[in-house]
């Protein structure tokens, strides 16, 4: 009820593989990818991403890898400026510190509660483990480096875990 009006709010179309709109929705803006998701096919998203007409934004999640239990993905470019207009305070920068991705095969961002939580800043390297279906790991972890730690937005942003989609193909 309340939890998905409020999620809803915030992106009015998210398209995902076959699931329930509720499991797409949770995924997508609640960050809740308990299992490893089915994905869309890229021909899809790119026919989504090149409307000219009532697409503000066209944002890939792919949920490639955890660390501490919580999920990473990898997303392209425009996320950045997806975040920037859900955030209430128009103007201010959406990084507490540090900044985007530069380094397509290492640098990830965080949210400002992970940040916290495990004493994270632009600069600490990560060992990503590579999440793929039936829960395997595998044995080679994916290093990363934080580029930059978002500002609080009192959401499951907070938590994030924000890698290009570079790593998330390797």
């Amino acid at each position: 009820g309340n939890r998905i009006d409020q999620l809803t709010s915030l992106s009015p179309l998210i398209v995902g593989a076959k699931s329930s709109g509720s499991q797409i929705l949770l995924g997508a803006e609640g960050l809740e990818a308990t299992k490893y998701p089915d994905l869309i096919p890229w021909t899809l998203f790119s026919t989504i991403h090149d409307q000219t007409h009532g697409v503000d934004f066209a944002v890939p999640m792919l949920y490639f890898a955890k660390w501490q239990g919580f999920p990473v993905f990898g997303t392209n470019e425009d996320f950045p400026r997806f975040f920037s207009a859900k955030q209430s305070q128009a103007g201010t920068s959406i990084y507490q510190s540090g900044h985007w991705i530069e380094n397509l095969q290492t640098d990830i961002v965080i949210g400002a509660a992970l940040a916290r939580k495990y004493n994270l800043h632009p600069g600490s390297s990560l060992a990503l483990n590579a999440w793929v279906p039936g829960e395997q790991t595998l044995p080679a972890p994916i290093e990363a480096h934080v580029a930059g730690v978002l500002t609080p937005v009192s959401s499951a942003y907070d938590f994030a875990l924000i890698a290009p989609m570079n790593m998330a193909w390797r």
